[in-house]
Parts: structure tokens; C-alpha cells; sequence
């Protein structure tokens, strides 16, 4: 069963880049389907890769939301890099929270809570 010639460990279709495109697809299928922009909460590896393959799938990225100091200011993928006081401000956008540190998601939905955002309608958990 966990033999190295495994089909999961072998086939381009289970390769990350590829399981990532499968769950963006479905998103835009389901929470991100009435979604045109996207604020992504995470600057870091995580939210970047989801940031590229929402582009792809025709979302665009407002802006990335990240609590380290270097990173606020910066731009990736053509969007800037805010704090958590600014972003909260914007309201229309979907905002989605790709963090993958644990506990990050819990206090990302926290914050987003308090603001008066509703999970589900307006901001979604994509990592």
C-alpha cells in the first residue's frame, strides 16, 4: 500500500500544484461563485500559491492581508500587501483566509467575526 511507485506519489494529478487547481476549481464552483475579487488573507506561501491559481481561474486579487511588518507595504502578484486595520475596512471583495500556521485560520475568522463579516458570505477559509 505504501509502496514508493504509488499512484498518489507518481501521477502529475496528485502533485500539489495540481490538487490546488482542483480545489480553487471547486470554489469557484461553490463559495467563490458569485465572487469577482478576493482579498487573501496570508502573504506567505499558502496564500500566494492560492492567490496565482485564483487569477488563473479569472478571480482578481485586491489585496493580500498579513500581520508581519516587512511584508505590509509590498506587492505580490500585482496586489498590495496591507495590514489588518486597513483591510477590514474594505468591504465587497470575498475576503479568503489562506494561512497555513496552525491556529492562524481560527483567529483570522476572529477578527473577520468582530468586523461583522458572516463565513460564507463574506469571507471563506480556502487553506
Amino acid at each position: 500500500r505504501e509502496d514508493t511507485d504509488r499512484l498518489s506519489r507518481t501521477d502529475h494529478r496528485y502533485k500539489p500544484e495540481a490538487v490546488l487547481r482542483c480545489r480553487v476549481h471547486y470554489l469557484c464552483l461553490g463559495p467563490l461563485k458569485d465572487a469577482r475579487d478576493v482579498i487573501v488573507w496570508g502573504a506567505g506561501p499558502v496564500g500566494k500559491s492560492f492567490a496565482r491559481a485564483a487569477q488563473d481561474f479569472g478571480i482578481g486579487v485586491v489585496a493580500f492581508v498579513e500581520l508581519d511588518p516587512r511584508k505590509i507595504g509590498q506587492e505580490i502578484h500585482g496586489a498590495p500587501v496591507l495590514g489588518v486595520k486597513e483591510a477590514l475596512r474594505i468591504h465587497g471583495p470575498l475576503h479568503a483566509a489562506a494561512v497555513g500556521q496552525y491556529g492562524a485560520r481560527a483567529r483570522i475568522e476572529v477578527l473577520l467575526e468582530e468586523a461583522g463579516l458572516v463565513e460564507g458570505e463574506d469571507f471563506v477559509a480556502v487553506a
